[in-house]
């Protein structure tokens, strides 16, 4: 069964049993070609009985990772297959969830009959030897290559074939930077802070389930407040209705930044179908509601950085994007400012572009201070307060076309003693309070 216009490939196509083996796990790769977005499954047949052993017969799926294309998706996955099993079909449905295409690998039995019953796997040591090879704590400069080792035999002998594979406690593997062999060797490139925590081995011979840990520390390259990054090129996103979209957010900072993403520029919660969960944003069956700025922002007790993205949600062979987006170039006078409590502080923002365009400032996580003003692209905060302080945020929109850009500016007001003197009038009595003992001193001019 395929549907017109559609290309669709599964790897492998055979799987074999030899007369041993009570399961195997299989990695799996299914990829379809087409100008209509589609959804991927995989389906184990048959469905084995379950008796007296359902965790046996269990369909075990590691998780799995997607690539998308202009004209396509390709997954991989990972699966548990025992012996009993005689196809895995890659199944591609439609947006109506209409199934429209299948491919089917079979399942080859050589020295043996078909059988389904497993002992238990338990939870610790005992048929399974596994050893962590390199050392328990790992300590790793920002940018360089880190590599896991762990062995794992099975102590009824080599005839008994032994999964291994690493995970992360509480999270996923860098996303396109980890590489798991499933042979005991993982591999992340380009370590950054936010890959810092617990990786953990795990090893299975079916009956037994071991696992061993070890941590990995990222510094050395990046410290202070957050730098934040998005890992898409382009900063326009169009998305055809149905789709299926993840945008993956980093940060790198110390102390290890907490990663958020909100909706519109006035960062409210996201839409009831767009879900976030460490740092990637997923979009499931996008609508038009699922259109819309999303910012990515990353916060540590050092400060806070964002970045955005825009998602437009179309109907299918339909295109909203204008052919030409205007050019909109952002110019700020200062890119950090710091002044003492009491001043005045005063940040410019404007444009060369064309166009009509128009300046707005915005305070990222909060309100505008209430003594501020802004006319003509310049920010003023007169009596400037510690509390002031933050990130402002300039945005220049195109009024005809929507578009826009921003840029942003670090400010910070520190308090000084100096701050608190005031001038007095003779003949005029003040009330001064004392911060340091919490009491009130009458003054007179």
């Amino acid at each position: 069964m395929l549907s017109l216009g559609l290309v669709l490939e599964l790897k492998p196509t055979k799987v074999v049993f030899k007369k041993n083996d009570y399961e195997l796990y299989e990695n799996f790769t299914c990829l379809y070609h087409a100008y209509e977005p589609y959804r991927i499954l995989f389906t184990i047949e048959p469905e084995l009985e379950r008796d007296d052993d359902p965790f046996a017969l269990m369909d075990v799926r590691l998780p799995y990772n997607t690539e998308e294309y202009r004209n396509g998706e390709k997954h991989f996955i990972t699966l548990r297959l025992i012996n009993g099993h005689r196809t895995v079909t890659c199944r591609v449905f439609d947006e109506k969830n209409m199934e429209v295409a299948q491919m089917v690998s079979q399942i080859i039995y050589i020295g043996g009959g078909r059988r389904a019953r497993l002992p238990k796997p338990t939870v610790g040591d005992g048929s399974v030897s596994l050893v962590v090879t390199t050392p328990t704590i790992q300590v790793a400069s920002v940018g360089s290559t880190v590599q896991m080792h762990c062995q794992a035999r099975s102590l009824k002998g080599p005839q008994n074939r032994v999964s291994v594979t690493w995970n992360r406690d509480n999270g996923e593997l860098p996303y396109g930077r980890a590489q798991d062999n499933r042979q005991g060797l993982l591999v992340i490139s380009e370590v950054q802070v936010s890959d810092s925590g617990t990786y953990i081995c795990t090893a299975s011979d079916g009956f037994h389930i071991v696992t061993k840990t070890t941590t990995l520390e990222v510094g050395g390259g990046s410290t202070g407040v957050p730098r934040v990054t998005i890992e898409e090129r382009r900063e326009i996103l169009e998305l055809r209705r149905g789709q299926t979209l993840e945008v993956r957010c980093s940060a790198q900072g110390s102390p290890r930044p907490q990663v958020l993403w909100s909706h519109g520029p006035n960062r409210e919660r996201l839409p009831y179908n767009v879900q976030q969960q460490n740092g990637v944003l997923i979009f499931r069956n996008a609508d038009v509601s699922s259109s819309g700025e999303y910012y990515c922002t990353a916060t540590n007790s050092e400060g806070t950085d964002y970045a955005r993205i825009i998602i437009n949600v179309v109907e299918a062979g339909t295109q909203t994007l204008p052919e030409r987006v205007p050019l909109i170039i952002v110019q700020l006078s200062e890119q950090e400012v710091e002044v003492n409590a009491g001043e005045t502080v005063r940040v410019s923002c404007s444009s060369s572009s064309p166009g009509q365009l128009r300046i707005e400032w915005s305070r990222l996580g909060g309100t505008l201070p209430s003594q501020s003003s802004q006319r003509n692209g310049l920010l003023s905060i007169p009596n400037a307060r510690a509390v002031d302080s933050g990130i402002y945020v300039c945005r220049i929109s195109d009024e005809r076309s929507s578009f826009f850009e921003e840029s942003s500016t670090r400010i910070t007001i520190s308090e000084t003693c100096d701050s608190h003197i005031r001038k007095v009038s003779l003949g005029v009595y003040y009330r001064v309070q004392l911060a340091a003992i919490g009491k009130w001193l009458s003054l007179k001019g």
